[in-house]
């Protein structure tokens, strides 16, 4: 996975990989370049797990406020 872009990641796969990176962070004596390389694509996994979790959220709201004017018209 670790050549798949990013920005095709699900959340799950974003996740599992951003769990492989810490493992292999914290139990592995990484040369100080593979564990600057490591921290910094778990910062961009980090960053589009934030992006698909906002992304749910606006569309949960969107569909809770939908749903709210539906009641009030009725």
């Amino acid at each position: 996975m670790a050549n798949k872009k990013i920005e095709n990641f699900s959340f799950e796969e974003a996740v599992k990989e951003l769990e492989t990176i810490i493992t292999q962070m914290e139990s592995e004596n990484n040369a100080l370049e593979k564990s600057l390389e490591l921290y910094e694509r778990g910062q961009l996994l980090s960053k589009h797990c934030e992006q698909l979790l906002q992304k749910a959220e606006l569309k949960i709201r969107t569909l809770n406020f939908s749903d709210n004017n539906k009641e009030k018209e009725d």
